[in-house]
């Protein structure tokens, strides 16, 4: 995936080159040349490279991040639902289908829900 997709504060998986290790980190921008910083979940910072990856949006992260699972009144279908935020519509075991107000979109990662609650001024940090 395009390292450029990307803005600070989201969530990916780094592969390190050479290496079988995949962390989970936080993507930063290095204010001296806007080069692609990340960090671990230890707090260790360091230079990007290697490849990102997107982490998939699963159920134990939406429920992990406050997000509930509820059956949908009059309906056999079930949605996520957190105070305050969208609800997050089940299309499939590896879907979610976000809705709110005139903006609807299908999320299969964790940072595309991260971009959509930052474009509606909603708190994006998340846990994996």
């Amino acid at each position: 995936m395009n390292k450029l997709e990307y803005i600070p504060g989201d969530l990916a998986f780094h592969y390190i080159p050479k290496t079988t290790i995949k962390k989970y980190v936080k993507v930063y921008v290095c204010s001296t040349n806007n080069a692609l910083s990340l960090e671990d979940k230890d707090g260790k910072l360091y230079d990007y490279i290697g490849e990102l990856y997107p982490i998939p949006l699963t159920p134990e992260i939406l429920e992990k991040n406050g997000w509930k699972k509820f059956k949908r009144p009059y309906s056999s279908d079930y949605c996520y639902r957190r105070k305050g935020y969208p609800t997050l519509n089940i299309r499939s075991e590896k879907e979610v289908y976000f809705h709110w107000g005139d903006q609807d979109e299908s999320i299969t990662t964790v940072h595309q829900l991260q971009h959509l609650l930052f474009g509606l001024g909603l708190n994006s940090e998340m846990e994996v």
